[in-house]
Protein backbone atom coordinates (compact mmCIF):
# COMPACT_ATOMS: atom_id res chain seq x y z
CA UNK A 1 0.00 0.00 0.00
CA UNK A 2 1.25 3.20 -0.99
CA UNK A 3 -0.35 5.22 2.20
CA UNK A 4 -3.65 6.76 3.23
CA UNK A 5 -5.34 8.27 0.41
CA UNK A 6 -7.74 10.82 0.39
CA UNK A 7 -10.59 11.59 -2.07
CA UNK A 8 -14.28 12.15 -2.78
CA UNK A 9 -17.53 10.07 -2.26
CA UNK A 10 -18.63 10.87 -5.67
CA UNK A 11 -17.84 13.40 -8.38
CA UNK A 12 -16.20 16.47 -7.27
CA UNK A 13 -18.31 19.35 -7.06
CA UNK A 14 -15.72 21.62 -9.45
CA UNK A 15 -15.15 18.88 -12.02
CA UNK A 16 -15.84 20.02 -15.65
CA UNK A 17 -18.79 17.49 -16.05
CA UNK A 18 -20.88 15.18 -13.90
CA UNK A 19 -19.43 11.86 -15.14
CA UNK A 20 -16.87 9.54 -13.31
CA UNK A 21 -14.46 10.41 -16.15
CA UNK A 22 -14.39 13.92 -15.60
CA UNK A 23 -14.62 12.85 -11.62
CA UNK A 24 -11.37 10.91 -11.86
CA UNK A 25 -9.57 13.72 -14.07
CA UNK A 26 -10.39 16.41 -11.08
CA UNK A 27 -8.99 14.06 -8.47
CA UNK A 28 -6.14 13.99 -10.34
CA UNK A 29 -5.92 17.29 -10.90
CA UNK A 30 -6.67 18.27 -6.65
CA UNK A 31 -3.39 15.72 -6.50
CA UNK A 32 -6.15 12.96 -4.28
CA UNK A 33 -5.42 9.66 -4.70
CA UNK A 34 -9.09 8.00 -5.14
CA UNK A 35 -12.68 7.93 -6.04
CA UNK A 36 -15.38 6.53 -4.31
CA UNK A 37 -18.16 6.02 -7.13
CA UNK A 38 -21.33 6.73 -5.69
CA UNK A 39 -24.50 3.77 -6.77
CA UNK A 40 -26.39 5.03 -4.17
CA UNK A 41 -29.39 5.74 -5.52
CA UNK A 42 -28.81 2.29 -8.38
CA UNK A 43 -26.17 1.05 -10.54
CA UNK A 44 -26.92 3.01 -14.06
CA UNK A 45 -23.17 2.58 -15.17
CA UNK A 46 -22.51 0.10 -18.68
CA UNK A 47 -20.24 -1.89 -19.15
CA UNK A 48 -18.53 0.26 -22.23
CA UNK A 49 -19.07 2.96 -19.32
CA UNK A 50 -17.12 1.39 -16.78
CA UNK A 51 -14.18 0.13 -18.93
CA UNK A 52 -13.41 3.95 -19.52
CA UNK A 53 -13.57 4.53 -16.26
CA UNK A 54 -11.00 1.51 -15.53
CA UNK A 55 -8.72 3.26 -18.25
CA UNK A 56 -8.74 6.73 -16.85
CA UNK A 57 -8.12 5.51 -13.58
CA UNK A 58 -5.88 3.62 -14.21
CA UNK A 59 -3.93 6.39 -16.68
CA UNK A 60 -4.27 8.95 -13.55
CA UNK A 61 -3.33 6.80 -10.73
CA UNK A 62 -6.61 7.21 -8.83
CA UNK A 63 -7.36 4.14 -6.86
CA UNK A 64 -11.08 3.45 -7.13
CA UNK A 65 -14.29 2.29 -4.72
CA UNK A 66 -17.22 2.30 -4.89
CA UNK A 67 -20.76 2.29 -2.50
CA UNK A 68 -23.45 0.53 -3.33
CA UNK A 69 -27.51 1.71 -3.49
CA UNK A 70 -28.86 2.51 -0.12
CA UNK A 71 -32.00 0.58 -1.13
CA UNK A 72 -30.56 -3.06 0.83
CA UNK A 73 -31.78 -4.83 3.66
CA UNK A 74 -30.24 -8.51 4.38
CA UNK A 75 -32.81 -8.37 7.14
CA UNK A 76 -35.63 -7.79 5.74
CA UNK A 77 -38.80 -10.13 6.27
CA UNK A 78 -39.80 -10.13 2.99
CA UNK A 79 -37.78 -12.46 0.59
CA UNK A 80 -38.24 -10.61 -2.45
CA UNK A 81 -36.42 -7.67 -0.82
CA UNK A 82 -33.61 -9.81 0.73
CA UNK A 83 -33.24 -11.16 -2.84
CA UNK A 84 -33.57 -7.82 -4.57
CA UNK A 85 -30.69 -6.49 -1.80
CA UNK A 86 -28.44 -9.13 -2.78
CA UNK A 87 -28.43 -8.94 -6.09
CA UNK A 88 -27.97 -4.87 -5.68
CA UNK A 89 -24.68 -5.98 -3.94
CA UNK A 90 -23.88 -7.93 -6.98
CA UNK A 91 -24.90 -5.82 -9.67
CA UNK A 92 -22.24 -3.37 -7.73
CA UNK A 93 -19.52 -5.76 -7.05
CA UNK A 94 -20.02 -6.42 -11.26
CA UNK A 95 -19.87 -2.91 -12.14
CA UNK A 96 -17.14 -1.89 -9.63
CA UNK A 97 -14.74 -4.74 -10.47
CA UNK A 98 -15.23 -3.41 -14.36
CA UNK A 99 -13.75 -0.04 -13.14
CA UNK A 100 -10.85 -1.37 -11.89
CA UNK A 101 -12.43 -0.61 -7.83
CA UNK A 102 -10.85 -2.81 -5.06
CA UNK A 103 -13.85 -2.40 -2.89
CA UNK A 104 -17.56 -1.84 -2.43
CA UNK A 105 -19.06 -0.90 0.86
CA UNK A 106 -22.99 -0.94 1.40
CA UNK A 107 -25.29 -0.45 4.39
CA UNK A 108 -26.22 -3.99 5.10
CA UNK A 109 -29.33 -3.86 7.25
CA UNK A 110 -31.74 -2.24 9.39
CA UNK A 111 -32.76 -3.48 12.75
CA UNK A 112 -36.48 -3.83 11.95
CA UNK A 113 -37.02 -4.40 15.87
CA UNK A 114 -34.34 -7.03 15.97
CA UNK A 115 -31.45 -7.77 18.66
CA UNK A 116 -28.52 -7.08 16.99
CA UNK A 117 -26.99 -10.43 17.45
CA UNK A 118 -29.95 -11.69 15.20
CA UNK A 119 -29.28 -8.99 12.79
CA UNK A 120 -25.55 -9.47 12.15
CA UNK A 121 -26.31 -13.55 12.39
CA UNK A 122 -28.81 -13.05 9.14
CA UNK A 123 -26.80 -10.63 7.31
CA UNK A 124 -23.87 -12.80 7.95
CA UNK A 125 -25.41 -15.86 6.71
CA UNK A 126 -27.39 -13.66 3.41
CA UNK A 127 -23.90 -12.10 2.39
CA UNK A 128 -21.96 -15.21 2.80
CA UNK A 129 -24.64 -16.38 -0.44
CA UNK A 130 -23.52 -13.01 -2.07
CA UNK A 131 -19.91 -13.77 -1.75
CA UNK A 132 -20.14 -17.36 -3.06
CA UNK A 133 -21.77 -16.30 -5.98
CA UNK A 134 -19.23 -13.56 -6.67
CA UNK A 135 -16.34 -15.93 -5.53
CA UNK A 136 -17.91 -18.20 -8.81
CA UNK A 137 -17.45 -15.48 -11.16
CA UNK A 138 -14.10 -14.73 -10.02
CA UNK A 139 -15.02 -11.25 -9.19
CA UNK A 140 -12.45 -10.48 -7.13
CA UNK A 141 -14.08 -7.06 -5.58
CA UNK A 142 -13.57 -6.45 -2.02
CA UNK A 143 -16.85 -6.36 -0.05
CA UNK A 144 -17.17 -3.99 2.88
CA UNK A 145 -20.46 -3.85 4.67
Amino acid sequence: MAGLLFGTGGVPHSSAEDSTVAGIARIAELGLGCLEIEFVQGVHMSKETALKVAEAAKKMKVKLTAHAPYFINLNSAEVDKVKASQYRIIQTARIAALCGAESIVFHAAFYGGNKAELVYNVGKEKLAEVIKRLGAENNRVCSRP
